[in-house]
């Protein structure tokens, strides 16, 4: 798969989300080597107040809870492209796309 450092980002949110499924040492070295190259985007308040309105907005039409909302507010006020695998969870980004085909 081909990668591409200058236009990913991370957040508070993603850091959480896949340091829970590392699995080993020597995974977790090769996240935290992964991590130092990256751009990291805080959560403002700004985010916050976005994502609070979305988890009101979708929540209970599409199961949106407060993490993926924060991970797309904070790619909507970076103006940044969202990847992810469970497009249900982001009815607030248009025209999302799936990261990539599980093969």
């Amino acid at each position: 798969m081909e990668t591409h450092i200058d236009r990913i980002g991370r957040s508070v949110i993603t850091i959480a989300e896949i340091r829970a499924g590392i699995k080993g040492r020597e995974e977790e070295q090769a996240f935290e080597q992964f991590l130092s190259a990256i751009p990291h985007y805080d959560v403002t308040r700004t985010i916050a107040e976005k994502s609070g309105d979305w988890v009101r907005q979708f929540g209970r039409s599409h199961g949106v809870e407060i993490p993926d909302a924060l991970i797309a507010a904070t790619a909507a006020t970076h103006n940044l492209e969202l990847k992810t695998l469970n497009t249900k969870h982001y009815p607030m980004i248009k025209d999302l796309a799936q990261a990539y085909q599980k093969s």
